[in-house]
């Protein structure tokens, strides 16, 4: 079952998987944890018997990616603001994959941005080296839109097509490689995978599946 989540408690570098086994849900008519409300009072595990608490405040923590690829982990959401679309539209972020106005038979990965350029390295099938690495003016960025992944995506890996391989074992080749765009780094597309495990991936490797 595929399930967009609205909060998340506790420490993760990343967000939840979106493709959850159904009978791992639990519907929110039988909730595993009461659905506290400010000024409500509650009996508390870890003080001795006989104090009670009462709920105060709540807040809910965002983990960010920042343009000079740096980051940040369980900022309180009250002290960000979201920017308006407008003010999006042209921003490349590091791990986005751009090509030059000037080359745009080559790929390259976005690694820092600053105010007016970025860094920015080819994207190769041998990696690429410190060597590489140049300097942009923002500007000369053109977004290859067939690589536009963004972290919730669900993909697919694609391999070479094996003529002899049978029905059945497509199928389990299919959920092995159906996974969910965790973030994009500068060695490639973070996967998370259903079986749980997270691995990069190069662009071209993937396929962005549509969900309804």
């Amino acid at each position: 079952m595929r399930v967009e989540w609205i909060t998340q408690a506790g420490s993760c570098s990343a967000p939840p998987p979106s493709l959850i086994d159904s009978a791992a849900l639990v519907a929110l008519s039988e909730p595993t944890k009461p659905p506290w409300s400010i000024g409500e009072a509650l009996n508390c595990s870890d003080l001795p018997d006989g104090l009670s608490a009462r709920v105060v405040g709540m807040r809910s923590f965002v983990d960010v990616l920042w343009l000079d690829a740096s980051s940040s982990f369980e900022l309180p959401s009250t002290s960000l603001s979201i920017t308006g679309p407008d003010d999006t539209d042209e921003l490349v972020l590091p791990g986005d994959y751009v090509r030059l106005v000037q080359e745009e038979h080559t790929l390259f990965v976005v690694l820092r941005v600053g105010k007016a350029e970025a860094r920015i390295a080819p994207c190769e099938r041998r990696g690429w080296h410190e060597s590489d690495v140049r300097t942009e003016p923002l500007g000369s960025l053109v977004p290859d839109e067939a690589f536009a992944f963004r972290a919730g995506d669900v993909v697919l890996r694609q391999h070479a097509e094996d003529s002899d391989s049978d029905e059945d074992s497509r199928d389990a080749r299919f959920t092995a490689d159906l996974g969910e765009v965790i973030s994009l780094q500068a060695d490639g597309v973070h996967v998370r995978w259903l079986d749980g495990a997270c691995t990069p991936v190069k662009p071209w490797q993937l396929h962005t599946v549509a969900c309804a």
